[in-house]
Protein backbone atom coordinates (compact mmCIF):
# COMPACT_ATOMS: atom_id res chain seq x y z
CA UNK A 1 0.00 0.00 0.00
CA UNK A 2 3.13 2.45 0.00
CA UNK A 3 3.31 4.56 -3.47
CA UNK A 4 6.13 4.10 -5.98
CA UNK A 5 5.81 0.58 -7.10
CA UNK A 6 3.77 0.22 -9.66
CA UNK A 7 4.24 -2.68 -11.68
CA UNK A 8 3.97 -2.77 -15.53
CA UNK A 9 0.80 -2.56 -16.55
CA UNK A 10 -0.68 -2.37 -13.26
CA UNK A 11 -1.76 0.64 -11.34
CA UNK A 12 0.41 1.39 -8.40
CA UNK A 13 -0.26 -0.16 -5.23
CA UNK A 14 -1.78 3.60 -3.90
CA UNK A 15 -3.96 3.68 -6.12
CA UNK A 16 -5.41 0.38 -6.11
CA UNK A 17 -5.74 0.78 -2.18
CA UNK A 18 -7.55 3.84 -2.48
CA UNK A 19 -10.39 2.62 -5.44
CA UNK A 20 -10.17 -0.24 -3.01
CA UNK A 21 -11.60 1.08 -0.24
CA UNK A 22 -13.56 3.86 -2.43
CA UNK A 23 -15.50 0.41 -3.59
CA UNK A 24 -16.01 -0.75 -0.26
CA UNK A 25 -17.16 2.21 0.80
CA UNK A 26 -19.65 2.48 -1.58
CA UNK A 27 -21.06 -1.22 -0.41
CA UNK A 28 -21.68 0.11 3.39
CA UNK A 29 -24.89 1.92 3.22
CA UNK A 30 -27.87 2.32 0.45
CA UNK A 31 -30.52 5.09 0.06
CA UNK A 32 -33.82 5.35 -1.60
CA UNK A 33 -36.61 7.76 -2.31
CA UNK A 34 -39.36 6.11 -1.07
CA UNK A 35 -41.73 8.87 -1.56
CA UNK A 36 -42.04 12.45 -3.10
CA UNK A 37 -45.37 14.41 -3.14
CA UNK A 38 -46.69 17.67 -2.81
CA UNK A 39 -48.82 17.45 0.11
CA UNK A 40 -51.11 20.46 0.71
CA UNK A 41 -48.94 23.29 0.83
CA UNK A 42 -45.57 21.31 1.20
CA UNK A 43 -43.40 19.08 -0.56
CA UNK A 44 -43.05 15.63 1.04
CA UNK A 45 -40.46 13.26 0.90
CA UNK A 46 -38.95 10.14 2.49
CA UNK A 47 -35.89 9.15 2.22
CA UNK A 48 -34.76 5.82 3.37
CA UNK A 49 -31.25 4.35 4.45
CA UNK A 50 -29.82 1.44 5.16
CA UNK A 51 -26.83 -0.21 6.78
CA UNK A 52 -25.57 -2.61 4.72
CA UNK A 53 -22.34 -3.30 6.58
CA UNK A 54 -22.28 -6.17 9.70
CA UNK A 55 -21.65 -3.40 12.42
CA UNK A 56 -22.80 0.01 13.29
CA UNK A 57 -22.83 3.03 10.71
CA UNK A 58 -20.42 4.71 10.98
CA UNK A 59 -18.60 2.95 12.93
CA UNK A 60 -15.01 3.45 14.60
CA UNK A 61 -14.27 6.31 16.62
CA UNK A 62 -17.09 8.32 18.10
CA UNK A 63 -16.56 11.47 16.08
CA UNK A 64 -16.58 9.99 12.72
CA UNK A 65 -20.58 10.65 11.19
CA UNK A 66 -22.39 10.79 8.17
CA UNK A 67 -24.93 13.09 6.90
CA UNK A 68 -27.54 13.27 4.20
CA UNK A 69 -28.09 16.44 1.99
CA UNK A 70 -31.22 16.66 0.00
CA UNK A 71 -31.20 18.89 -2.77
CA UNK A 72 -34.68 20.59 -4.27
CA UNK A 73 -34.03 20.82 -8.16
CA UNK A 74 -35.46 23.00 -10.97
CA UNK A 75 -35.86 21.40 -14.49
CA UNK A 76 -31.92 23.15 -15.47
CA UNK A 77 -30.66 21.36 -12.43
CA UNK A 78 -30.51 24.35 -10.43
CA UNK A 79 -30.75 24.03 -6.67
CA UNK A 80 -33.81 25.78 -5.10
CA UNK A 81 -33.97 24.59 -1.91
CA UNK A 82 -31.13 22.22 0.11
CA UNK A 83 -30.55 20.61 3.49
CA UNK A 84 -26.85 19.45 4.37
CA UNK A 85 -24.96 21.31 1.93
CA UNK A 86 -21.13 21.99 2.91
CA UNK A 87 -18.37 24.24 2.71
CA UNK A 88 -15.37 22.88 0.65
CA UNK A 89 -13.80 22.14 4.43
CA UNK A 90 -16.77 19.96 4.66
CA UNK A 91 -18.44 22.63 7.17
CA UNK A 92 -22.20 22.04 6.52
CA UNK A 93 -24.53 25.16 5.63
CA UNK A 94 -27.72 26.86 5.30
CA UNK A 95 -29.14 28.06 1.90
CA UNK A 96 -27.38 31.06 2.33
CA UNK A 97 -24.03 29.72 2.84
CA UNK A 98 -23.65 30.40 6.12
CA UNK A 99 -22.14 28.02 8.55
CA UNK A 100 -24.73 25.94 10.99
CA UNK A 101 -25.00 26.98 14.59
CA UNK A 102 -24.48 23.09 15.65
CA UNK A 103 -21.64 22.63 13.64
CA UNK A 104 -19.60 24.03 16.14
CA UNK A 105 -19.39 23.43 19.82
CA UNK A 106 -17.99 25.62 22.52
CA UNK A 107 -19.00 26.31 26.40
CA UNK A 108 -21.99 28.52 24.95
CA UNK A 109 -22.83 26.54 22.46
CA UNK A 110 -23.81 22.83 23.20
CA UNK A 111 -26.62 22.88 20.26
CA UNK A 112 -26.78 19.75 18.44
CA UNK A 113 -28.64 18.34 15.56
CA UNK A 114 -31.54 16.10 16.80
CA UNK A 115 -32.84 13.01 15.12
CA UNK A 116 -35.15 12.78 12.55
CA UNK A 117 -37.79 10.65 11.09
CA UNK A 118 -41.29 10.43 9.67
CA UNK A 119 -42.48 11.71 13.40
CA UNK A 120 -39.87 14.41 13.48
CA UNK A 121 -39.72 15.74 9.89
CA UNK A 122 -36.98 18.29 8.42
CA UNK A 123 -38.81 21.41 7.52
CA UNK A 124 -36.13 24.15 7.39
CA UNK A 125 -32.76 24.23 5.55
CA UNK A 126 -30.49 24.50 8.78
CA UNK A 127 -31.65 21.22 10.13
CA UNK A 128 -29.94 18.44 8.97
CA UNK A 129 -29.99 14.47 9.55
CA UNK A 130 -26.83 13.54 11.06
CA UNK A 131 -25.38 9.94 12.07
CA UNK A 132 -23.37 9.62 14.96
CA UNK A 133 -22.15 9.28 18.63
CA UNK A 134 -22.05 12.44 21.06
CA UNK A 135 -20.58 12.53 24.31
CA UNK A 136 -20.67 14.93 26.92
CA UNK A 137 -17.91 15.63 29.70
CA UNK A 138 -18.61 15.01 33.59
CA UNK A 139 -19.44 19.14 33.28
CA UNK A 140 -22.18 18.27 30.41
CA UNK A 141 -20.23 20.00 28.06
CA UNK A 142 -19.80 18.13 24.01
CA UNK A 143 -16.84 16.72 24.05
CA UNK A 144 -14.20 14.80 21.35
CA UNK A 145 -11.77 13.98 24.53
CA UNK A 146 -11.99 9.80 25.06
CA UNK A 147 -10.13 10.87 28.80
CA UNK A 148 -13.83 12.87 29.62
CA UNK A 149 -16.03 10.81 28.54
CA UNK A 150 -19.13 10.70 30.86
CA UNK A 151 -22.30 10.04 29.03
CA UNK A 152 -23.35 9.30 25.61
CA UNK A 153 -26.44 11.59 24.65
CA UNK A 154 -27.04 10.99 21.06
CA UNK A 155 -26.09 8.26 18.91
CA UNK A 156 -28.35 7.16 15.88
CA UNK A 157 -25.78 5.46 13.63
CA UNK A 158 -27.50 3.02 11.82
CA UNK A 159 -27.55 0.05 13.51
CA UNK A 160 -26.64 -3.47 11.94
CA UNK A 161 -29.05 -5.49 10.21
CA UNK A 162 -30.47 -8.27 12.44
CA UNK A 163 -29.59 -5.87 15.84
CA UNK A 164 -32.15 -6.39 18.66
CA UNK A 165 -32.10 -4.74 22.43
CA UNK A 166 -32.21 -8.39 24.00
CA UNK A 167 -29.34 -9.43 21.95
CA UNK A 168 -26.10 -9.30 23.11
CA UNK A 169 -23.82 -6.20 24.27
CA UNK A 170 -27.23 -4.33 23.81
CA UNK A 171 -27.16 -1.96 26.64
CA UNK A 172 -23.77 -1.02 24.86
CA UNK A 173 -24.65 -0.84 21.71
CA UNK A 174 -28.14 0.34 21.98
CA UNK A 175 -29.38 3.84 20.25
CA UNK A 176 -29.82 6.82 21.77
CA UNK A 177 -31.99 9.87 21.43
CA UNK A 178 -33.47 8.58 18.42
CA UNK A 179 -37.15 9.83 19.79
CA UNK A 180 -38.46 6.46 19.67
CA UNK A 181 -38.07 5.56 15.55
CA UNK A 182 -39.55 2.04 15.32
CA UNK A 183 -36.65 1.42 12.53
CA UNK A 184 -34.34 0.74 15.48
CA UNK A 185 -35.98 -1.63 17.18
CA UNK A 186 -37.02 -3.85 14.02
CA UNK A 187 -33.83 -5.00 13.16
CA UNK A 188 -33.74 -3.42 9.58
CA UNK A 189 -30.97 -1.51 10.21
CA UNK A 190 -32.57 1.35 8.51
CA UNK A 191 -33.79 4.95 8.99
CA UNK A 192 -35.98 6.75 7.09
CA UNK A 193 -35.93 10.70 6.86
CA UNK A 194 -39.24 12.79 5.89
CA UNK A 195 -38.37 16.19 4.41
CA UNK A 196 -41.70 18.44 4.97
CA UNK A 197 -40.44 21.80 3.00
CA UNK A 198 -43.02 24.10 3.04
CA UNK A 199 -44.04 25.49 -0.64
CA UNK A 200 -43.16 28.90 -1.79
CA UNK A 201 -42.27 30.87 -4.66
CA UNK A 202 -38.96 29.95 -4.94
CA UNK A 203 -39.72 26.22 -4.99
CA UNK A 204 -42.68 26.76 -7.53
CA UNK A 205 -40.52 25.26 -10.61
CA UNK A 206 -39.45 21.81 -8.25
CA UNK A 207 -38.88 19.65 -11.06
CA UNK A 208 -36.64 17.11 -8.98
CA UNK A 209 -35.24 15.98 -5.73
CA UNK A 210 -31.41 14.53 -4.93
CA UNK A 211 -30.67 12.89 -2.14
CA UNK A 212 -26.64 11.98 -1.28
CA UNK A 213 -25.45 10.16 1.63
CA UNK A 214 -21.89 11.73 2.53
CA UNK A 215 -19.41 10.53 5.05
CA UNK A 216 -16.60 12.24 7.23
CA UNK A 217 -14.03 10.27 8.86
CA UNK A 218 -12.77 13.35 10.95
CA UNK A 219 -15.50 16.26 10.88
CA UNK A 220 -14.53 19.96 10.92
CA UNK A 221 -15.83 20.28 14.88
CA UNK A 222 -13.65 17.64 15.79
CA UNK A 223 -10.20 19.08 14.08
CA UNK A 224 -11.23 22.60 15.65
CA UNK A 225 -11.20 21.01 19.20
CA UNK A 226 -7.98 19.53 18.24
CA UNK A 227 -6.16 22.31 17.32
CA UNK A 228 -7.57 24.24 20.26
CA UNK A 229 -6.41 21.66 22.05
CA UNK A 230 -3.57 20.63 21.06
CA UNK A 231 0.07 21.94 19.55
CA UNK A 232 3.08 20.53 17.84
CA UNK A 233 4.30 18.29 14.70
CA UNK A 234 1.56 15.86 15.13
CA UNK A 235 -1.16 18.36 15.38
CA UNK A 236 0.70 20.26 12.04
CA UNK A 237 0.55 16.57 10.18
CA UNK A 238 -3.00 16.13 11.43
CA UNK A 239 -3.82 19.89 9.45
CA UNK A 240 -1.56 19.30 6.61
CA UNK A 241 -3.50 15.65 6.34
CA UNK A 242 -6.58 17.40 6.01
CA UNK A 243 -5.34 20.24 3.41
CA UNK A 244 -3.92 18.01 1.03
CA UNK A 245 -6.85 15.59 0.83
CA UNK A 246 -9.39 18.17 0.52
CA UNK A 247 -8.09 20.09 -2.46
CA UNK A 248 -9.46 19.64 -5.25
CA UNK A 249 -6.98 20.08 -7.46
CA UNK A 250 -4.56 17.21 -6.76
CA UNK A 251 -7.70 14.22 -7.85
CA UNK A 252 -8.88 14.00 -4.13
CA UNK A 253 -11.47 11.48 -4.21
CA UNK A 254 -12.99 13.45 -0.91
CA UNK A 255 -12.92 16.81 -2.16
CA UNK A 256 -14.74 19.60 0.22
CA UNK A 257 -13.88 16.74 2.98
CA UNK A 258 -16.89 14.40 2.42
CA UNK A 259 -16.80 10.78 0.83
CA UNK A 260 -20.07 10.08 -1.01
CA UNK A 261 -21.85 6.61 0.09
CA UNK A 262 -24.91 6.75 -1.81
CA UNK A 263 -27.26 8.58 -4.07
CA UNK A 264 -30.77 8.55 -5.32
CA UNK A 265 -32.73 10.95 -7.02
CA UNK A 266 -36.19 11.23 -8.55
CA UNK A 267 -38.30 13.60 -10.42
CA UNK A 268 -41.81 14.89 -9.32
CA UNK A 269 -44.53 13.32 -11.16
CA UNK A 270 -47.40 15.43 -13.35
CA UNK A 271 -49.94 14.53 -10.55
CA UNK A 272 -47.65 15.79 -8.02
CA UNK A 273 -48.45 12.31 -5.99
CA UNK A 274 -45.53 9.53 -6.48
CA UNK A 275 -41.90 8.89 -7.33
CA UNK A 276 -40.53 8.96 -10.90
CA UNK A 277 -37.12 7.47 -10.04
CA UNK A 278 -34.10 8.01 -12.29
Amino acid sequence: MLPGFAAKDAFSSQYTAVNSALQVASTTAAGNLVSLQMAGNTLQADVKVVNLAGHSFPSGVAFRRAFLEFRVLDSRGNTLWVSGQTSPDGVILDNSGAPLVTEFFTPNQQVYQPHYNQANPITRDDQVQIYEELAVSPEGDITTSFLNIDEVIKNNRLLPQGWSATGPSSEITKPVGVNGDPNYGDGSGSSTVRYAIPLSSQLANAASVVATLYYQSVPPYYLRQRGESASGSDTDRLKNMVCYLNANGNGSPIPNWRLKIAQTSAAMSTGNSSVAKR
